[in-house]
Order: structure tokens, then sequence, then C-alpha cells
């Protein structure tokens, strides 16, 4: 098993209503040796942003109270957060064009490989 510095492990933040999704996703990465957090709304991703300071955010875009875009947009306008990278991770196919065209996007049902090369290629 290969060890991992600590002091270097990315942190990433899952935005995502379903608990499934949040449990598949987490065992993936934490099996990489990131760091993980969750929140079930674009709420409470914002306040997650600021207590955990991830280094990449993944984020749904259908979520109750607050959605994906929602979230998104306010994150622009906060100096702290406008940087960090996000990744759409959305149930509806071919509807980034909605979004942002520079995030990438990563299908449901999720694709393990597609959705690691894509993590690692924003993180490098």
């Amino acid at each position: 098993m290969e060890m991992v510095n600590h002091m270097d492990q990315k942190k990433i933040l899952i935005v995502e209503d379903e608990p499934d999704v949040i449990e598949f996703i987490r065992d993936i990465l934490t099996d990489k040796g990131y760091t993980v957090e969750a929140a079930t709304d674009g709420n409470e991703g914002l306040e997650k942003i600021s207590a955990f300071n991830p280094d990449l955010i993944l984020l749904d875009i259908q979520m109750p109270n607050e959605t994906g875009i929602g979230m998104y947009r306010r994150m622009l306008r906060e100096d702290e957060k406008k940087d960090i990278p996000v990744m759409v991770v959305s149930g509806m196919p071919g509807m980034n064009w909605t979004f942002n065209a520079k995030i990438p996007v990563v299908d449901k049902p999720i694709d393990e490989k597609k959705l690691v090369s894509q993590i690692e290629r924003l993180l490098n």
C-alpha cells in the first residue's frame, strides 16, 4: 500500500444530495488518499468551504434548498472561494452548456476511471 504524506493530502468537498452517491465517491477518493468532506446542498457546501478549505469541489446541480448553479454563482462573488476548482457531477447528461464550459462534467452513473482522471488533472 502506498504511503500518503498527510501534509500533501488533497482535500475534496462533495456537494451532493444523494447519500448513496456521496458514499460511492467518498470510498473511491479515500482509497486514493484524498481527505473527503460532504455537504447535502449548496448552502451547507458554502459553509463547509470556509471550515474545510478544499482543494477541489465536486458539485451536483439539482439539490434541495440551494442548487449547484446557485452555490457556484455565490462562490464566484467571494474572493476566498472563487478560485477553488469545481467539477460537476450531474445526472443530467449533456447539460453542462447551461453551467460553465470551463468546468469539467462527469455524468451519473459515475465512471470511476473518468472521475479519478478528471480529479487528478484538476489537482495537478
